[in-house]
């Protein structure tokens, strides 16, 4: 439902044609979507690492903010050990991160993993893997939809497909050999990376590069 949605937002996004700012004409979707990326990955990065220092200096930010949201009904999960979590939240988060998938066209991945991590409090290696499978779908969804809208080539998005479900074997099985700190502190220079080249697009984009 939320990826559908995302999808949709961004083909009525789409149909509010350019915007003029200075000398140059650029889409409107283009500007909303790289903005709200740019914000988004910046917050997450900047935490991410700030969050990874407190917890080798022993000072660990409190995870499963949303634990304490006792909505029923409850339900009991493996991956988060002995805690109750509500049904209720959980659909809400799911919402959240599929409509961020359709909207961005980042399989939700973005906000699922520190979702994963802080919200509902589940272990990093154990969030990575959760994470791993849950993007998939979402992304099988995602471009489903956007396919249907016509926003996508579909003989590319498979072998995009293809590289990253390769790509994923491997990282994951690096993942599992580091700490949690380790991994969310290279999960946030990602962030923080991406943050680089999509102010420099912007910045193209507004004609103060060349």
């Amino acid at each position: 439902v939320g990826a559908s949605a995302g999808a949709w937002a961004l083909h009525q996004l789409s149909g509010h044609g350019l915007v003029k700012i200075g000398t140059n004409q650029i889409p409107a979707a283009d500007v909303v979507v790289l903005v709200i990326y740019l914000l988004l990955l910046s917050t997450l990065g900047g935490f991410s690492l700030y969050e990874a220092r407190r917890e080798e200096q022993f000072r660990p930010v409190m995870t499963g903010w949303a634990t304490g949201w006792q909505v029923p009904p409850l339900a009991i999960f493996s991956e988060f050990g002995e805690t109750k979590q509500s049904i209720v939240v959980l659909s809400w988060f799911g919402l959240f991160v599929g409509f961020s998938a359709g909207l961005l066209g980042n399989s939700g991945g973005v906000l699922l993993l520190p979702g994963l991590i802080y919200l509902l409090g589940m272990k990093t290696q154990d969030a990575v893997v959760s994470s791993l499978v849950i993007v998939w779908v979402l992304s099988i969804i995602s471009t489903t939809a956007h396919a249907w809208l016509g926003h996508v080539d579909l003989r590319l998005v498979s072998a995009l497909l293809i590289g990253g479900t390769i790509g994923a074997r491997w990282g994951s099985e690096i993942g599992l050999k580091l700490r949690g700190a380790q991994l969310r502190r290279w999960f946030g220079r990602l962030m923080l990376l991406t943050c680089l080249l999509i102010l420099f697009r912007l910045l193209r984009m507004f004609g103060l590069l060349f």
